[in-house]
């Protein structure tokens, strides 16, 4: 039945021996033979079952998480405090809680966002952003 389903046995000789029999009773079944580097039986009379071992060669993965952080260093609590008692967090609720929390995260957030120091927006950048203008002027070519 393992057969077939793909697993092959890496133990084929026995692991019980006495007086009168030898039979095969302790097994390792793989469905990945190219991951066994060596698989055995070890002699020792320390019971009436002799120990099976399998070594299977695995790499874990290369995994390198990325970090997000914001940089408080220039936060101003008073003016996020006083952004949160200006903010009507009534209109993010409704029916679905799920929405609802979702919506007062991102408020939050969106404040947060603004007290929290961004090294890579120059006050130029901020103030075209502001005001809806281009961040680079536009030359005339005429």
């Amino acid at each position: 039945m393992l057969l077939d389903l793909g697993y092959m046995p890496l133990i084929t000789k026995a692991t019980r021996i006495t007086d009168h029999t030898a039979t095969l009773i302790d097994h390792i079944y793989t469905n990945v033979p190219q991951k066994i580097t060596k698989a055995g039986i070890c002699l020792a009379d320390i019971t009436d079952h002799l120990p099976v071992y399998c070594t299977v060669r695995n790499r874990l993965p290369l995994y390198q998480e990325t970090k997000y952080f914001r940089d408080f260093s220039h936060f101003d609590k008073h003016l996020f405090s006083n952004d949160l008692e200006n903010k009507d967090f009534n209109q993010f609720i409704n029916e679905n809680v799920n929405e609802s929390i979702n919506n007062v995260i991102n408020a939050l957030q969106t404040l947060s966002d603004k007290q929290s120091a961004k090294p890579w927006l120059s006050d130029a950048i901020l103030t075209h952003r502001e005001d809806g203008s281009s961040v680079a002027p536009q030359e005339n070519y005429s």
